[in-house]
C-alpha cells in the first residue's frame, strides 16, 4: 500500500498541472511566430538543441535552472508571439538554445 500512495500522488499532480511542454512543441511555437527570427532552423534541430540544454541542467543537478527552463517553455506555450518577441519569456539566467 505504501507504493500505491506516492504513485497515485504523482499521477494526481500530473493531472492537476499537466505535462511540461516538449522541446518540439516549444520550437514549433517559436517557428510559427513571424516576429521571431529563427534563421530558418528546422524544428527538429531546434528541439534537439533544446533537449540537450535541458539535459545539461538535469546532469548538473541545477534545480533552479531546470525549473526556470520548464517555466520558460510553459511561458512560450502560453504567450502570444508578440509577447514572446517583446521578451515576455526571457530569463537572462538561462542559456537560450
Amino acid at each position: 500500500m505504501r507504493v500505491t500512495i506516492p504513485i497515485f500522488s504523482s499521477c494526481l499532480t500530473i493531472l492537476m498541472f499537466g505535462c511540461e511542454p516538449s522541446c518540439e512543441s516549444t520550437c514549433e511555437k517559436l517557428m510559427s511566430c513571424d516576429e521571431i527570427a529563427m534563421d530558418h532552423i528546422p524544428v527538429q534541430e531546434c528541439a534537439t538543441t533544446c533537449e540537450v540544454q535541458q539535459q545539461v541542467y538535469e546532469k548538473w543537478s541545477a534545480s533552479d535552472e531546470r525549473e526556470w527552463f520548464s517555466d520558460m517553455k510553459y511561458c512560450i506555450d502560453d504567450a502570444s508571439c508578440g509577447d514572446i518577441s517583446d521578451g515576455e519569456c526571457y530569463n537572462d539566467e538561462l542559456y537560450i538554445w
